[in-house]
C-alpha cells in the first residue's frame, strides 16, 4: 500500500494485515507505506517528486536517480521474488469499472483473479476486473515480465473504513484461495 499518497486505505489495510499474523504456510511480505513521502504530505506523489507508480518501466528506473525512482527499483527487485503481488489502491474514475471495487491483473494472474472475483461475489462483495496495468506502474511491469500481480482499486467514494475493508477482504480471500488461510 501506499504508492499514492492521497490513497492512505492501502497503507491502512496493510498494516492492520501485519496485526493479523503469519499465514498458515508460506510467507508474506507487506509493504505499508511504499511512498513514505507522498503519504505524510496526502499527495500523489512526492513533494517535488513525480508519480512513483509511473517509475517502474525498464526504461525509467535506470532514468531518474531521485529517491523515488531508487526505491522504486528497490520494491520492483522485492516484488519480482514473490508468487503474487497484490497493489491496494483508491479509484476515483481512472476505470470503467469505477462504480465496482475493481481488480486490475497481469496476464500471469487472469486465472486468480477469475477465481477471487468469485470468491469475492460469493461472500457478497462484487468485484469487477479489467486487464491491462498502465505502463510504468508496479503491476504494470510485473505483468510485463510474466509475473502475476493485482491492483486492488476500491471506490474512493466509500468510507475510508470501508476502503480498508473492501482491501483486506481481497487480500484474506487471495490467502484463502493460495492455502495460506
Amino acid at each position: 500500500g501506499g504508492l499514492h499518497g492521497d490513497e492512505p486505505s492501502g497503507a491502512e489495510a496493510a498494516r492492520a494485515l501485519v496485526g493479523r499474523g503469519a499465514p498458515a504456510r508460506g510467507s508474506l511480505a507487506v509493504l505499508a507505506e511504499a511512498n513514505p513521502a507522498a503519504l505524510a504530505a496526502g499527495t500523489r506523489a512526492a513533494p517535488g517528486g513525480s508519480d512513483m507508480n509511473r517509475l517502474f518501466g525498464e526504461r525509467r528506473l535506470g532514468q531518474d536517480g531521485g529517491p523515488e525512482a531508487r526505491r522504486a527499483a528497490a520494491i520492483l527487485e522485492a516484488a519480482l521474488g514473490a508468487d503474487l503481488v497484490l497493489d491496494l489502491h483508491e479509484e476515483g474514475g481512472a476505470w470503467g469499472e469505477a462504480d465496482l471495487p475493481t481488480l486490475v491483473l497481469s496476464p500471469a494472474a487472469a486465472g486468480l483473479a477469475l477465481d477471487l472475483v468469485e470468491a469475492l461475489r460469493d461472500s457478497g462483495m462484487p468485484f469487477a476486473f479489467a486487464g491491462g496495468a498502465p505502463a510504468g506502474s508496479l503491476a504494470g511491469e510485473l505483468g510485463r515480465l510474466g509475473r502475476r500481480a493485482l491492483v486492488v482499486e476500491v471506490p474512493a467514494r466509500l468510507s475510508g473504513q470501508d476502503r480498508v475493508r473492501m482491501q483486506l477482504a481481497v487480500v484474506e480471500a487471495a490467502l484463502r484461495l493460495l492455502g495460506m488461510r
